[in-house]
């Protein structure tokens, strides 16, 4: 083999990358993106393979960073989304192999043609999951989340679909999750989600309702029932107050409000360790909720539906 030479050494003018440090290829796979170690390097040798499997890797499993919409005609719209779909599966399937057991924090694109199946899938191979983000239903259907959310016993942070969400999944919940203590909603929430949230989710300590419907008897009962909420997250809200119905103008429907005006409301909140809120004119995020009647086109708005002012569903 050719030999070169510097300043008296022999160096090989090729090496073996196979033969390189185990913790140096965990150091630099960490570098890449999940596509990455799932269609090249993992393919590469044995060792490259079993560094692909460290812990480090797979504590989150991000697929709301790949892509799978993509501007078509609409009469491949059908053929698209099975596509989509199959690659969806394909991909959960060659990540949970590498880091099913270790995976912590799983979170689903907005706009993924998710269905049961693949909720399911990753329920079963993820025993250690204990954060979930599931932006939206999709194709998901109320047997299929149920399903999945059984398989999550050590589950602590979920993130709910917006649109809506039936309440009757939230007994399903409170069963199978004891461990859940962190919540965020993303669907209109009223008086009657509020009682059924305190019924089977009562020892919630961290709530986000952020940039959705929150009606006022729903925010006063949050105030009030649950003992251990510390965090409490109204950021960007559509704070709406419904009259009774003998005062009730048709011509004006329900009054959208500003909630720290309420002292009531304000004092109750005053107990928590934290509260964040923004309802202000000049906030982008606040107008666009307002223009959107409190059900944002999240969509339309890239990766915002990502953020939250409260870190732990800051994704």
């Amino acid at each position: 083999m050719e030999k070169k030479k510097c300043k008296g050494l022999a160096i090989s003018s090729s090496r073996n990358w196979a033969n390189m440090e185990y913790e140096v290829l965990v150091y630099i796979f960490m570098k890449l993106s999940t596509m990455d170690l799932l269609s090249s390097i993992s393919l590469v040798c044995h060792s490259w393979r079993a560094a692909c499997c460290n812990p480090l890797l797979w504590f989150t499993l991000d697929l709301a960073r790949l892509k799978y919409s993509f501007d078509c005609p609409m009469d491949l719209g059908a053929l698209l989304h099975s596509w989509q779909s199959t690659r969806l599966m394909q991909i959960l399937n060659s990540a949970l192999i590498l880091g099913g057991n270790n995976i912590m924090c799983l979170i689903f694109h907005f706009d993924a043609h998710i269905k049961d199946e693949h909720l399911i899938f990753a329920a079963e191979r993820c025993p250690r999951l204990k954060q979930l983000v599931l932006p939206a239903w999709n194709q998901i259907t109320a047997n299929g989340f149920s399903a999945a959310i059984r398989k999550l016993k050590n589950l602590e942070s979920l993130t709910l679909p917006c649109n809506y969400f039936p309440s009757s999944l939230l007994q399903i919940i409170g069963i199978n999750c004891p461990k859940l203590t962190k919540l965020k909603i993303m669907s209109p929430f009223d008086a009657d989600f509020a009682q059924t949230l305190f019924i089977y989710l009562p020892n919630l300590k961290v709530l986000s309702l952020r940039c959705t419907i929150v009606h006022k008897d729903a925010l006063r009962l949050t105030l009030m029932l649950f003992p251990n909420l510390e965090v409490l997250n109204v950021a960007h809200m559509l704070f709406i107050d419904i009259p009774p119905p003998a005062a009730f103008d048709p011509s004006g429907g329900p009054l959208v409000m500003c909630w720290v005006r309420d002292t009531t409301l304000a004092e109750l909140a005053s107990k928590l360790k934290g509260v964040c809120w923004c309802q202000t004119q000049s906030c982008i995020m606040c107008r666009r909720v307002l223009i959107d009647s409190g059900c944002p086109k999240w969509i339309e708005y890239g990766e915002d539906w990502r953020e939250d002012e409260e870190s732990c569903f800051d994704v």
